[in-house]
């Protein structure tokens, strides 16, 4: 079964410290202890994961199912239907390759902060295929889909709580999380907490 297994920790003096994507690091007397919080934390993505892609293939239903909605009727392909479908279908179609990425790459050398940034990705790209269609919606009145789409977003926005502050009460904070994590455009650059 597809898993996400993150792996990496740093002894330092006599302590071990295992960094996460959600900006926070985490200490323990032994490794023993850090290996065991690894394997957690390892279960907690790969149960966030698992429901982000229940959730995805729920966003993939809905925009099939309203496909019919994004018709045009005029005669360039730049009418804002067009754009919207095309951004939908560009989005579900990363999303995919995203998912991927997650199972490969957890192991990697920055396999612990890889992990949450992209499963923070997928939920915000699912977010905004939902933006979409709900925007298609808005012109209609199709109450169903409209519930549907503020089901899948709160959910979507549990799982983003979920892996912000995941062990926050038991870590300190390296850095914060910018809004734009993920773009493909900007370059993650966190940002440093200063403590007095």
């Amino acid at each position: 079964m597809k898993h996400v297994k993150i792996t990496k920790y740093h002894k330092l003096n006599k302590v071990y410290v295992v960094y996460l994507g959600n900006g926070t690091a985490h200490t323990f007397s032994n490794e023993v202890k850090a290996k065991n919080f690894l394997c957690i934390t390892s279960n907690f993505l790969t149960k966030n994961l698992y429901s982000l892609r229940l959730i995805y293939s729920e966003c993939q239903n809905l925009f099939n199912r309203n496909w019919g909605y994004f018709a045009h009727n005029k005669k360039t392909m730049s009418s804002n239907n067009v754009i919207d479908e095309r951004f939908c279908i560009e989005n579900l179609r990363s999303i995919e390759d995203q998912f991927d990425l997650v199972i490969k790459r957890s192991d990697f050398t920055n396999g612990n902060y890889f992990a949450f940034q992209k499963q923070q990705l997928i939920s915000r790209m699912c977010k905004d295929v939902i933006l979409k269609l709900d925007k298609v919606h808005k012109k209609k009145s199709n109450a169903f889909d409209r519930f549907a789409f503020d089901d899948l977003f709160e959910r979507l926005q549990h799982i983003q709580n979920a892996l912000t502050n995941y062990s926050q009460r038991e870590a300190y904070e390296l850095f914060t999380l910018p809004i734009h994590v993920g773009d493909n455009e900007t370059e993650f650059i966190p940002e440093l907490r200063v403590t007095a």
